[in-house]
């Protein structure tokens, strides 16, 4: 069965020869049960079902709307620091990795294209920020 929707993860990071995205993660969501219309189609509404179920809608609009925006970008690397310690130990190892070139860095698609040159040392790097892409699947 399909998704609702995916929320894709990135390191954004802007470095002296350009900027690449490498890929973290990919979460897949699906909408709750709760936004289904459990009302058979042949059934007599009544003025208070039908006020009920245009507050669901409203409901359902602003749940979508939140669940498919995207935090903003958040810097986590910058000036040759981390801006948290815990940040260098979770993500330096993925960087180390894909510059050494033992992993690709869109293993599931790119959403982001790449420019410049191909980063090739830590020390080029300027900014690492991750970044987020969400794809909603039920408004296609």
């Amino acid at each position: 069965m399909g998704c609702d929707y995916y929320i894709y993860t990135y390191l954004e990071i802007i470095h002296t020869l350009g900027v690449c995205y490498f890929q973290l993660k990919t979460k897949r969501g699906y909408y709750t049960d709760f936004f289904e219309n459990p009302d058979d189609s042949d059934d007599d509404f009544s003025e208070e079902e039908s006020e009920r179920k245009i507050k669901l809608e409203k409901i359902r609009k602003e749940y979508v709307e939140t669940i498919l925006t995207p935090t903003k970008p958040k810097t986590i690397y910058q000036n040759k620091t981390w801006t948290v310690k815990e940040y260098e130990s979770k993500y330096k190892t993925y960087v180390d990795t894909w510059i050494d070139g033992n992993e690709s860095p869109h293993k599931y698609g790119n959403h982001f294209e790449d420019w410049g040159e191909k980063l090739t040392d830590f020390s080029n790097i300027l900014i690492i920020k991750k970044v987020e892409y969400r794809i909603d699947f039920m408004s296609m």
